[in-house]
């Protein structure tokens, strides 16, 4: 076995092991009743973003262990038509940036960046804007991968 296989795979155990991490430290919080009670002390609007977020996570670790499943072995899982990846990065991207400018997340030990005067302001709105026209586009570009082309003539 050359080293590029061996890195592949130690490197499609890697990704196994962290989607395992993910998905049950995920799990851990919601069967220990932590997520219950952050739930409890929300509007309707950030309950649906809370439990919307935790799907994205529950995403990204699928996403990992799929991906850590075919560097061990590209025969058992075939490559998708779609760019699973920038999709997958894009959403979970877009969903931090909007909750961010929208607050919905309850305030945690970490406080909020806010800033001191209207220059800041203006350029905290136009990285916003700018950053999430960014994800959108690589949501885009993932969908987009997944249908033919047409040969121009």
């Amino acid at each position: 076995m050359d080293w590029k296989r061996l890195a592949k795979q130690f490197f499609g155990n890697s990704l196994l092991l962290l989607a395992g991490l993910i998905g049950i430290s995920q799990l851990w919080q919601i069967i220990s009743g932590k997520f219950f009670r952050i739930l409890t002390g929300c509007s309707l609007a950030q309950g649906v973003w809370q439990v919307g977020g935790r799907a994205l996570i529950f995403a990204v670790a699928a996403y990992l262990a799929v991906t850590g499943r075919r560097m061990n072995n590209p025969a058992a899982i075939p490559p998708s038509r779609f760019g699973w990846g920038k999709i997958v990065l894009g959403t979970v991207m877009l969903h931090s940036q909007i909750g961010s400018h929208f607050h919905w997340l309850p305030d945690g030990p970490m406080p909020l960046l806010k800033p001191d005067n209207a220059g800041e302001a203006n350029g905290m709105r136009f990285t916003s804007v700018l950053l999430s026209l960014l994800w959108i586009y690589l949501i885009y570009r993932g969908v987009r991968a997944g249908f033919p082309r047409r040969d121009a003539d």
